[in-house]
């Protein structure tokens, strides 16, 4: 199990699918990505959008902390089955926390994206060719507005190019991970 590191339901525990299915973010490095964002960012203004959800911490994270919804997106049918359960053990109001079973880039293609301030965490499997592939989708959709913040999760060894309104304003390594923190242009 892993817990909430800060806001409104800090300490709360979060189930983790089995070792094979994910590879959750450590308490350790998603607290430092939080300590990052809340000198970026305003949470009460933004809305999470929680892409290779796994367990759903990032987006439960923000949750506690204020942010207005968060959306979740898990491809697996098994894990999905654990993020629901992890979703359903907190006090949400209905539709501030909802969750999709599909891949990252269908739901980007299909989904009825408000228009909005998005803070959006990235996290594929650290083999998967799908950085660029969804760096690109998120920066084409209009309704992602300008301002919108992305983290992304990968190891340390991994490059990956951005499109023209995606800029990098910080990297951190935390062991063999890595965390670029973009911002739509």
């Amino acid at each position: 199990m892993i817990t909430i590191i800060g806001g409104k339901f800090r300490g709360k525990k979060i189930k983790v699918p089995q070792r094979d299915e994910v590879r959750p973010t450590l308490n350790k490095t998603r607290e430092a990505a939080f300590n990052v964002l809340q000198n970026l960012v305003i949470f009460p203004k933004m809305t999470a959008l929680d892409l290779y959800a796994g367990s759903g911490a990032m987006g439960l994270e923000a949750l506690s902390r204020g942010v207005l919804q968060s959306f979740f997106v898990e491809k697996s049918p098994k894990v999905f089955q654990v993020l629901q359960k992890n979703i359903n053990s907190f006090s949400f109001e209905k539709g501030q926390a909802v969750a999709a079973c599909r891949t990252a880039s269908r739901w980007l293609n299909q989904a009825s994206i408000n228009e909005a301030l998005y803070l959006i965490f990235i996290d594929p499997p650290y083999q998967s060719q799908e950085y660029e592939k969804i760096l690109s989708r998120i920066s084409e959709i209009p309704e992602i507005l300008q301002n919108s913040m992305m983290v992304v999760e990968s190891p340390i060894a991994h490059q990956f190019s951005l499109q023209n309104n995606l800029e990098r304003i910080q990297s951190k390594q935390y062991g063999q991970t890595k965390l670029d923190f973009l911002v739509k242009c």
